[in-house]
């Protein structure tokens, strides 16, 4: 096919715009020609850098049902919805109104549109496009094809300005000023040396009804998001160089290139002793066989790590053409370890692919992920970002602040971040899927970024089972369409595969039989059901169980202290509420203890506190109990050896097990199930909890714990969505989604069937003062504020004093940058997402249809500019325990 270059060198617009010299782009002098010059530049730039031209030709060869004279002219078309994007400039009210071109352009009161552009814009590709289209075939389903083609182009021109994509189906989009426009249509494609038939022009309206958004495969949905994605990515790198006034053009698109890969590897062989032991001798770790592994010791705990791991280079090396991977491996197994070896060795095999991604659920996962893969694989600051909430602004290069009081090159930054230019990307599953589904434009930015990548999906089963047939095709097609690898991963994996008919390599084959029973992983914890024989209470009997927990808890951790020592703890509620009540109990009963509370309303430095004060070696042996809910399964890096836990879904207390004789060098550890309040509050729309409940008696459930065959509950959870999925209408399926929202390019509601959390979240400020530091692992200070949040707080006169920040003068900033008004939008915006990342250290988040959420609303406390800034932090909050329920009348909190 021809390229794309070939296409540009046949466009340049100083020879398709008549009078170029006229038509300005941007204030004050860019003229329209030279914007689109950097437009297209940066279009191929894009292309080439992420080698988008065979994915797309392919991709287009599918749309146009294998006929190549159709394909070309759709890569024309393509190409063509860059170059005219900006036509509509051609309007004299834009030109005269925007840009401020009053002598060139006088008023033209006949002008029915104003100074609009994008739909003009759109207009004029329909004119020239059509006129050309019609022509092209006399078959009628190929012309109907073609004119489907056209309009979904034109109306990504028509929604680049917007903030996101609408329904193509409801062809709402071209309704505005329709009449208007093809009213004077003919005399602004007479601005340009194209041709067109005026009869094809005056007929659009009739015309744009050929167009049909239905029936359409999911490579239609690739090729349009693709195709806006290119579009808006190139128009913001063109607008940034002109307005930033670059010397240059940007070049810093964060790709992996030969020498980064070579070093990354060669890092992984050597910076761990156990991997370098791995690739020295891995044939001789192949053949160590199992049955010689079977007593329980640290010796063959390391040997059977090693043995997973030169597994999966083994099978990464025997199928690197693949594109779909599971890797599952038992709590204790080095699944991150062996999660950086695969990912590297995908890397060395396959030249083309230049980008990593690593996606997580939990923010403490993310970080935690990102620490250890700078550790092994020696990457520098420049080849990584964090995107989640609480990750601090990225910027590629120290830079020094401007007298205006910019931090930084604004520009080059929002660039870096904006389009994550890195070559390692460690970020939230709700931020990576919103760039393969989500319909607003933020999201679709980053999806050109994803063709020629590595992707590693972890702890996939933390996903709402009604999502796993739609997870899995989206993979499916995303790694067929844009050669993506994807490795999924998790302790207790469902295999989703089966259920959109694609195929995983699993690089640990049969691993529960050979490993997970193995007793080194096997016999780490054990579940214990004695505490359920006491039943649930009545609401009258609440305060009595909660006493005799505490007991019970007391009786088992001093057993174990006398036993061993000295005993660490944790203990999981479902809510908030019950982990408060506990805890008051716990202060009595446990005498000479450490205790420590973690929930979902502690904020992220005492998270830290609590987490370095557990992974210090100097603590182990302090008595500690640890009260929390579950956000401790949220892959938090501790090691105890007792847990105790409120009864849920079966993975989630293999999860809390996870935390438990972590590191598999102890003995009797123990994870006891209780039964104080209703999972079925949390759980009662998960498809997992349903069949458990349904399913699965008391000794099944423990089987399943014991023997990890987890399958057994997520087959009944797949054989559901099967059968759902042959009701082709049922909202919520595979088939509904498939047939009735992708084929018909409803964007906004293929982005809402496919939410990974369902519920909105209110982000809840208290502004008390902050330590600037934490103890950390080896109990040294370590900021937690990074050097570039605090220069960037003093270049605004927020002062540390005592080694505490205020969080009242970091709301106060907040509403001062919010309300000032300044020339620079970009260093506005800038600024606003560095001091947001500084305000998520002194933030929670709670559902915002909760009650408590309610009561604080109702304690005087006020919502201002999206946060709920908590005014009564002094009477219902404290650092060390979060939100005291019990001063807001003992209301749930989940």
């Amino acid at each position: 096919m021809v390229t794309f270059r070939e296409l540009l060198g046949k466009s340049k617009v100083e020879l398709l715009l008549k009078n170029h010299l006229s038509y300005l782009a941007h204030t004050p002098n860019e003229l329209l020609s030279e914007h689109m010059n950097l437009v297209s530049h940066y279009f191929l730039e894009l292309v080439k850098v992420h080698q988008l031209e065979k994915p797309l030709d392919e991709l287009l060869i599918k749309v146009c049902s294998q006929n190549k004279l159709l394909a070309e002219f759709a890569k024309q078309l393509f190409w063509e919805t860059i170059l005219y994007h900006d036509f509509g400039k051609v309007n004299e009210n834009y030109q005269k109104v925007k840009m401020q071109n009053h002598q060139k352009f006088p008023d033209n009161k006949n002008n029915q549109i104003q100074a609009e552009h994008s739909v003009l814009s759109a207009y004029i590709f329909l004119g020239h496009k059509i006129s050309t289209g019609l022509q092209q075939t006399d078959d009628a389903e190929e012309q109907n094809l073609l004119m489907t083609l056209i309009f979904a182009y034109a109306h990504n021109i028509i929604r680049h300005h917007s903030s996101r994509l609408d329904d193509f189906s409801s062809k709402q989009t071209f309704k505005r000023y329709s009449a208007e426009l093809c009213s004077r249509l003919e005399e602004y494609l007479g601005c340009y040396h194209q041709t067109y038939i005026l009869q094809f022009v005056q007929a659009i309206p009739e015309i744009q009804n050929i167009a049909e958004f239905k029936n359409l495969g999911f490579e239609w949905f690739l090729l349009i998001r693709l195709n806006f994605s290119l579009l808006t990515a190139a128009d913001y790198y063109a607008t940034s160089h002109y307005c930033s006034k670059w010397e240059q053009h940007y070049q810093e698109f964060g790709i992996l290139n030969s020498d980064q890969k070579e070093r990354h590897f060669r890092n992984l062989q050597t910076t761990h002793a156990h991997n370098k032991a791995l690739y020295e001798n891995q044939n001789r770790i192949l053949k160590q066989p199992l049955v010689a592994l079977q007593e329980k010791s640290n010796s063959n705990l390391n040997k059977l790590r090693s043995k997973m791991a030169a597994e999966v280079i083994t099978n990464v090396r025997q199928h690197t053409s693949e594109r779909l991977f599971y890797i599952e491996a038992p709590t204790g197994g080095g699944k991150t370890n062996i999660a950086f070896l695969a990912t590297q060795e995908l890397l060395q095999a396959n030249p083309e692919l230049n980008k990593v991604f690593y996606v997580f659920p939990f923010t403490t996962l993310v970080t935690q992920t990102q620490k250890a893969a700078q550790e092994t694989l020696g990457m520098l600051p420049h080849e990584w970002i964090e995107l989640h909430s609480r990750a601090a602004w990225k910027q590629k290069d120290e830079q020094e602040e401007k007298e205006d009081g910019v931090y930084g090159e604004v520009r080059q930054d929002d660039i870096h971040n904006q389009f994550v230019n890195y070559p390692y990307t460690f970020l939230s599953h709700v931020r990576f899927f919103d760039s393969l589904k989500a319909n607003d434009k933020s999201s679709i930015y980053l999806m050109h970024r994803l063709a020629n990548s590595v992707v590693v999906i972890d702890e996939v089963q933390a996903y709402n089972p009604d999502l796993w047939d739609k997870l899995a095709y989206l993979l499916k097609e995303y790694a067929d369409a844009l050669n993506i690898r994807f490795i999924v991963m998790s302790a207790t994996l469902p295999k989703i595969g089966d259920l959109a008919e694609a195929h995983f390599r699993s690089l640990i084959p049969e691993a529960i039989e050979r490993y997970f029973t193995n007793p080194n992983f096997a016999d780490r914890v054990s579940f214990s059901n004695e505490l359920l024989q006491r039943k649930r209470p009545r609401k009258e009997e609440r305060e009595q169980y909660i006493e005799w927990l505490a007991k019970k808890i007391h009786e088992k951790s001093e057993l174990y202290r006398k036993t061993y020592g000295s005993v660490r703890t944790i203990v999981e509620f479902i809510f908030k509420k019950s982990a408060t009540e506990f805890a008051s109990f716990a202060k009595e009963k446990f005498e000479g203890y450490n205790i420590l509370v973690l929930s979902g309303t502690i904020l992220e430095s005492q998270r830290k506190t609590i987490i370095n004060f557990l992974k210090n070696k100097e603590n182990k042996d302090q008595n500690t109990l640890l009260v929390t809910t579950q956000v401790v399964e949220a892959g938090v890096d501790i090691d105890m050896d007792l847990g105790f836990k409120n009864r849920s879904i079966i993975d989630s207390e293999e999860q809390l097990a996870g935390r438990v004789n972590r590191n598999v060098n102890k003995t009797d550890c123990t994870v006891y199930l209780f039964d104080l309040d209703d999972a079925g509050v949390i759980y009662k729309t998960d498809r997992r909890y349903k069949e458990q409940k349904t399913y699965l008696s008391e000794s099944d459930y423990f089987e399943i714990l014991r023997t990890k065959r987890f399958d057994q509950l997520y087959d009944k959870v797949k054989t559901y969505l099967k059968t759902t999925n042959q009701e082709n209408q049922m909202k919520g399926t595979l088939s509904h989604y498939k047939n009735s929202l992708i084929a018909q390019l409803n964007f906004p509601e293929i982005d809402k069937e496919f939410k990974l959390i369902d519920q909105s979240n209110t982000s809840v400020f208290v502004p008390l003062n902050l330590d600037v530091w934490v103890w950390n692992e080896q109990n040294k200070k370590e900021q937690i504020f990074t050097d570039q949040q605090i220069q960037f707080l003093q270049s605004f006169g927020v002062k540390i004093i005592n080694e505490q920040m205020s969080g009242e003068d970091i709301f106060d900033l907040y509403k001062r940058l919010i309300s000032e008004q300044i020339e620079d939008f970009g260093a506005k915006k800038q600024n606003l997402k560095i001091l947001q990342s500084i305000m998520g250290m002194f933030t929670f988040s709670l559902f915002s249809e909760s009650k408590v959420l309610s009561e604080l609303r109702n304690g005087g406390n006020s919502e201002q500019l999206g946060y709920m800034y908590l005014v009564s932090h002094r009477e219902v909050y404290s650092l060390k325990h979060g939100l005291e329920l019990r001063k807001m009348n003992e209301l749930s909190f989940i």
